[in-house]
């Protein structure tokens, strides 16, 4: 299946996807320009906090991807800008509603939903 876009999303928001709580997703479009029909692979991520050295007062944070991921059909487009005029036309925001296809654990394989 080919995807139209990859994104990163963060796990709590993946395991939402997961358990079907969440059937839409909020989105600067960024010159993507979803479409009704694609299908996108969302990549679980999250991040780790770590000591980059001993005695290092600040804890850096490091972005990891879990190597799990959704692939998820798009079945509506609201660019919200349209709705609220008061946002500025650029950048452009949109609510994508989708339907999850399935699950993929590059550690074990596929699930479906």
């Amino acid at each position: 299946m080919k995807c139209s876009h990859t994104l990163k999303i963060d796990g709590e928001y993946f395991y939402e996807i997961l358990t079907g709580n969440k059937k839409a997703e909020f989105r600067k479009d960024d010159g993507h320009g979803f479409r009704r029909g694609e299908v996108i692979r969302l990549r679980e991520t999250i991040w780790l906090n770590f000591d980059p050295a001993i005695g290092e007062k600040q804890i850096a944070k490091q972005l990891i991807h879990t190597r799990r991921e959704a692939l998820i059909l798009i079945t509506d487009v609201t660019i919200v800008n349209e709705i609220y005029k008061e946002l500025p036309r650029e950048p452009k925001f949109v609510m994508l509603s989708f339907d999850l296809i399935s699950v993929i654990d590059l550690n074990k394989g596929i699930f479906l939903p």
